[in-house]
């Protein structure tokens, strides 16, 4: 776990490690980093397995933003896995927070 305040040292150091990946566009070449994410999860890495093995339910949570640069809206998504043979939809709910 990250102590809170860590938190933006530590999204600063992982950011500096993730690939940047350019794309061609009318203008040029431009930062195509337009979702950003980071997954919440515990010790165990219980979401992640979850996912991972399309556990029925499984979750994912995750603080999401748009665009480069400081976000001024943060997302805080709850997505629920579910598996399309059974006819129920994957769900997401969310709220949004100011950094």
């Amino acid at each position: 776990w990250v102590r809170p305040d860590h938190v933006s040292a530590v999204k600063y150091m992982v950011s500096r490690e993730l690939p940047v990946f350019l794309q061609k566009t009318s203008t040029g070449r431009s930062d195509a980093q337009l979702v950003n994410s980071v997954y919440l999860d515990n010790a165990s890495l219980e979401l992640y397995h979850g996912r991972l093995d399309k556990t029925p339910g499984a979750i994912a949570l995750r603080l999401r933003w748009y665009g480069t640069g400081e976000p001024e809206l943060v997302f805080v998504e709850r997505k629920t896995h579910r598996d399309s043979w059974t006819g129920e939809v994957s769900v997401k709910e969310r709220f949004t927070i100011t950094p």
